[in-house]
């Protein structure tokens, strides 16, 4: 069984690794020798599936830019991506996606999946909260791993963001964390 939290506001950015040599270390090459015998061949074998579940963070949920109007309302992210909105809230420009998250099991394995309860988003810098609840997945409520190698099984998640009027909800970024748990049959 996997919990995850995830972010529902991931920043971007670069990571740079810095390497050093200081004078005394050597570097010794690494020599692979490979030896072909006269009628073997070598094999591309690709590793075997993994028998316990490996739960990987891909995309995290972001409900892009908005505004809340006069009588706040919601924004609604699709399993597939899509936005909509409901109430005075009005979409606008900026980026928004759903969750996906990457299961690798062994094929032919029933794997639950269990929505966390409603998270609260508060406003960076103070001043404000939201609700977000997890709707769907595009997988339903459990699904039967497929595939072959690399043996990845993607799962995208929407969710519901309750937005109230700009006096409970002032303008700027909002983050919080979601749980989802994953369950190996």
């Amino acid at each position: 069984m996997w919990l995850l939290n995830q972010n529902t506001k991931i920043e971007l950015g670069i990571i740079n690794s810095t390497w050093t040599l200081r004078s005394g270390l050597l570097l010794i090459p690494l020599i692979i020798l490979l030896f072909f015998s006269q009628g073997s061949y070598a094999q591309n074998t690709p590793f075997p599936p993994p028998n316990q579940l490996q739960v990987f963070d891909m995309q995290a949920l972001n409900f892009g830019s908005f505004s809340t109007g006069t009588g706040g309302g919601t924004v609604i992210i699709s399993p597939q991506g899509f936005r909509s909105s409901t109430g005075s809230v009005i979409l606008m420009g900026g980026f928004s996606n759903q969750a996906i998250f990457e299961i690798k099991l062994i094929p032919g394995r029933l794997v639950q999946i269990m929505l966390g309860p409603p998270a609260t988003l508060f406003r960076i810098g103070g001043g404000g909260t939201m609700t977000m609840t997890l709707d769907a997945t595009d997988r339903g409520s459990s699904f039967v791993t497929d595939g072959g190698h690399p043996f990845f099984n993607p799962v995208q998640v929407g969710g519901t963001l309750n937005v109230g009027p700009t006096a409970a909800n002032p303008p700027g970024e909002y983050e919080g964390q979601f749980s989802i748990t994953f369950i190996q049959e």
